[in-house]
């Protein structure tokens, strides 16, 4: 037995041995793993942000500031990296600055309103359901007591003494996750400035651990993983600018309020999933609801018809044609991802489908016979 075959051997042994002794603990191992994740989350979340501003990069470095790489210099190609780089965070920042200055002001607008008038709001309704409950009670034959109802949701959304030591641990942990961002960000900047040597490390890694054949295999389905991701994260800003602009068009058609505002939430949002499109819609709704309760209930019909035609149309069509998968697996990834782990499922599904898929048609092309086994 060689060398290589008997470390692989002993890896599957240790790897058999680490799994069973999980299973056979696993609710401990469960609270040290996120343990160990909240020490290293940071670093984890700057890994994850340079993976989606490499996005960006790639663009700049390949496409607007190519020329500084075909330069004769050195001193100018070395020039490439570094001006890629800052414009990539230049515009990310200007992005996240104008979302700030569109959208603040009318959430301000609509939380100092809703403050304002919310016992008025909440004696309207109030009122309302006394008039659906008499006029509905030999129908559904219940009786239920609105004011005890109203007068409980009033305490609750009341201030009470505790709100200074709720308001001081809101703050803190504000803070604390303001730190972590700023930490992580900075941290990914180090990463793609340094993308290749840290590529270079994580090869070497793999080559001392893992056999040469086992290590080319990791590193052919992380470059597939790498693609597919990528590919995704395109694909998704590129179904987000495609709905917002949709809704821009459809609110200045119907003559809706606050166009450009909710227009750009709701494309921003709809890059969470599942949640993301809801938090749109209800801010969108209050924003208008201020103006016109009317106009906020066709409001959310419109907005909830453009997501049905988005969900079902658009975001097989552009997300799957992105990530290489075809529409129907796309909506099969995103259900059955949404069904195992909810957010984080829907989330993952389809760029975790892509692999597969890929992986799956490499096996299938290295299963057909070549020219010369069909010859002979």
């Amino acid at each position: 037995m060689d060398k290589q075959r008997f470390k692989a051997i002993l890896l599957l042994i240790a790897f058999g041995v680490l799994l069973f002794t999980l299973a056979q603990n696993f609710a401990l191992a469960w609270r040290a793993f996120w343990k160990i994740y909240s020490i290293f989350s940071p670093v984890v979340t700057g890994f994850c942000i340079a993976f989606v501003l490499n996005v960006l990069l790639r663009v700049l470095e390949r496409r607007v500031f190519a020329f500084l790489g075909r330069s004769r210099h050195d001193a100018v190609r070395r020039l490439l990296r570094p001006v890629s780089l800052a414009a990539t965070i230049v515009l990310m920042l200007g992005a996240v600055v104008l979302l700030v200055w569109v959208v603040l002001p009318g959430l301000q607008k609509t939380i100092l309103s809703l403050v304002q008038n919310l016992e008025l709001y909440l004696d309207s309704a109030q009122n309302l359901m006394h008039t659906i409950d008499r006029n509905g009670r030999q129908l559904f034959n219940i009786q239920l007591d609105w004011e005890r109802i109203f007068d409980k949701l009033k305490e609750v959304l009341t201030p009470d003494d505790n709100l200074v030591e709720t308001a001081a641990g809101v703050t803190t942990s504000v803070i604390r996750s303001v730190t972590n961002l700023v930490i992580s960000f900075c941290l990914s900047i180090y990463i793609l400035a340094r993308k290749e040597r840290v590529g270079q490390l994580a090869t070497r890694l793999s080559d001392a651990i893992f056999p040469p054949k086992v290590s080319r295999k990791i590193r052919h389905i992380c470059k597939v993983a790498n693609n597919s991701f990528s590919n995704f994260i395109t694909g998704q800003l590129t179904e987000a600018a495609i709905l917002g602009f949709l809704c821009f068009l459809g609110m200045k058609i119907f003559q809706f309020p606050n166009a450009t505002i909710i227009s750009i939430l709701i494309a921003v949002t709809a890059l969470v999933p599942v949640i993301g499109p809801i938090i749109g819609e209800v801010i969108g709704c209050l924003l208008i609801l201020i103006e016109s309760p009317i106009q906020a209930l066709l409001f959310l019909v419109f907005v909830l018809t453009l997501q049905l035609i988005e969900g079902n149309v658009i975001y097989p069509k552009v997300v799957g044609r992105s990530v290489g998968l075809p529409g129907l697996i796309v909506l099969m990834a995103v259900i059955i991802g949404g069904n195992m782990g909810g957010m984080m499922g829907v989330l993952l599904g389809v760029p975790i489908s892509s692999v597969l898929y890929t992986l799956v048609l490499d096996w299938l092309d290295g299963q057909q016979p070549t020219k010369e086994e069909t010859e002979t």
